[in-house]
């Protein structure tokens, strides 16, 4: 089995394609798989432009991707959620983020990504009662995160 080589100056960016984060993963060739990509995770091989989701615990989707003569594994993973509930924590100290209490779901590992992620769940109060709030009413945070 090729072993998975990971690219050191690539491995060390992340990029962002909304707020999930990509690691990009170079290896090499396998002889008759010049199209292909290898995953040691799930020891199968992938034509380019195709996409899946690991069969380990963790929630991520992969994709075979070519960039000029070499392939790449693009692995998408989940979103901060800590970090994104904290920034939700501190905008609800003030006064537009209102009086808004947030916590981390877990994600159901059934569906496919992102549906496996964590997500935050965040109720209001009103009056003496918390109410749970629709994702698509939480304020926008600073750096412009969507909800899904």
């Amino acid at each position: 089995m090729w072993k998975l080589l990971v690219v050191t100056a690539l491995a060390a960016l992340q990029l962002a394609d909304g707020q999930h984060v990509h690691s990009y993963y170079k290896f090499p060739v396998a002889p008759g798989h010049e199209n292909e990509c290898q995953d040691d995770q799930t020891d199968k091989f992938y034509s380019v432009g195709s996409s899946w989701a690991t069969t380990t615990n963790d929630c991520k989707k992969s994709s075979c991707v070519r960039e000029g003569n070499s392939l790449f594994i693009d692995r998408v993973q989940c979103d901060p959620v800590d970090q994104i509930i904290a920034q939700l924590k501190e905008l609800s100290q003030t006064q537009e983020g209102g009086n808004i209490l947030c916590r981390q779901a877990s994600g159901d590992r059934r569906k496919p990504f992102p549906g496996c992620c964590p997500r935050p769940l965040c109720k209001k109060r009103v009056g003496s009662r918390l109410v749970r709030i629709p994702s698509s009413e939480y304020p926008v945070l600073p750096d412009q995160v969507t909800y899904s």
